[in-house]
């Protein structure tokens, strides 16, 4: 089962962003795509993307799905996190405050007590938590970063013990970044886009950036994506 997740940067309306997503979810091809910021102002009707049919699609977290997935339900759809079940498997889609540490703090406890309830031992969480799980996750000319709070890394750790969750693209060299942008005559890097999984699912999970969305001659957002390859029991 391949993923991809992709923050728009609410470029939904822009017929050639959409081209070039459509391009980055068909090669290789992906069975469920998961989009954050997805439109500015109104929600269009998107009646397809490249292969996949869309189950949800709001101005912030959408989804959209390939021929070969099976059952698919929507069990939560808060403005934050979009929870779906499919194939025993609980898949958060995930868009975190972009201005405020306290208030992604109670997001990221609002998603504890969410997996609490799951009735699926296998987690997927994906997409822009607006936070770097490291100091070395967050740079600002070089230096670590204040801008990610002490409190939001403890309920993240949290989350992650409790469910037995692992940062599948943040446990190895070298060290890669989503957002890489001059701000207040500084170079911002940033690590904020991420992909936490079950233990269980350590030996089959594959994952990589896709950091032609930002910076390639197609680049149509500035975030990277992110691509995850999956082995399940159906």
């Amino acid at each position: 089962m391949n993923f991809v997740w992709q923050n728009l940067r609410k470029r939904g309306q822009n017929k050639a962003a959409i081209r070039s997503l459509e391009r980055l979810v068909s090669s290789p091809s992906a069975d469920l795509v998961l989009l954050q910021e997805t439109f500015a102002r109104r929600i269009l009707e998107i009646d397809r993307l490249a292969h996949t049919v869309p189950i949800y699609v709001s101005r912030d977290l959408s989804a959209f799905v390939g021929p070969a997935i099976g059952n698919v339900a929507v069990f939560c759809d808060e403005p934050f996190v979009l929870g779906l079940t499919l194939n025993a498997l609980t898949v958060l889609n995930v868009h975190l405050s972009a201005y405020q540490g306290a208030k992604r703090s109670q997001q990221l406890e609002c998603m504890l007590r969410l997996l609490d309830k799951s009735i699926n031992n296998n987690i997927v969480i994906g997409g822009d938590f607006n936070l770097a799980p490291y100091d070395r996750d967050g740079l600002f000319n070089g230096a670590f970063s204040s801008w990610t709070l002490d409190s939001e890394r403890r309920v993240l750790r949290e989350l992650m013990k409790r469910h037995g969750l692992f940062d599948v693209l943040g446990e190895s060299p070298p060290q890669e970044f989503t957002i890489e942008r001059h701000l207040r005559g500084g170079l911002v890097q940033f690590r904020c886009d991420f992909i936490l999984c079950s233990e269980a699912l350590r030996s089959s999970a594959q994952a990589s950036y896709i950091h032609e969305a930002r910076t390639g001659s197609w680049a149509f957002t500035d975030h990277s994506g992110m691509r995850l390859s999956l082995e399940t029991r159906k």
